[in-house]
């Protein structure tokens, strides 16, 4: 009977070791080795003979090492997941920047309307300039005239002012 007992207890100590069994249809149900789960880790990311499915693979890298820590998979698994959160980042990082350059074309675009209705006031002043230099030099080429007729106006009256006073004193 002591063998017996002992037997029940050690086959009850191995069934309490492994824990529950694992869920229906999860990776460590259908996987029960780590080369099995480090294959199927590797298959879904190469996307050959299965389709490429990254959340795939890390669930099987990680169940390699949580389940199967002394394995020699184990250093290959943590360099895929290492990977993976790499290019997990970098696809953020890469996300961030195109975030960042289209909210930069935005801005472009805002400041290229705001310079054209610039470019567009500042052509209209300059015409307005051009035709206010226009009408001042026009202004100016008649005040010229006028000036001229004005100093020979002035001419002829002194030459008679002087021809008067002459003929002042000739009759006086």
């Amino acid at each position: 009977m002591p063998l017996l007992l002992t037997a029940v207890v050690i086959f009850l100590g191995a069934c309490a070791a492994k824990g529950p069994p694992p869920p229906p249809g999860s990776l460590a149900a259908r996987f029960q080795s780590d080369t099995a789960l480090f294959q199927e880790g590797y298959e879904r990311l190469r996307g050959v003979e299965r389709p490429k499915d990254e959340a795939i693979a890390r669930q099987a890298f990680i169940l390699l090492m949580e389940q199967y820590p002394k394995s020699k998979w184990r250093g290959y698994a943590e360099l895929y997941l290492r990977l993976l959160n790499e290019e997990q980042q970098l696809q953020k990082e890469l996300q961030d920047l195109r975030n960042r350059v289209q909210a930069d074309q935005r801005d472009a675009a805002a400041r290229e309307t705001e310079l054209e209705r610039e470019r567009q006031e500042l052509r209209s002043l300059l015409e307005k300039g051009r035709a206010d230099a226009a009408r001042l030099q026009q202004e100016n080429q008649t005040l010229r005239h006028e000036n001229d007729r004005l100093r020979n106006n002035i001419d002829s009256l002194k030459r008679l002012e002087i021809e008067l006073e002459r003929r002042d004193k000739l009759y006086r």
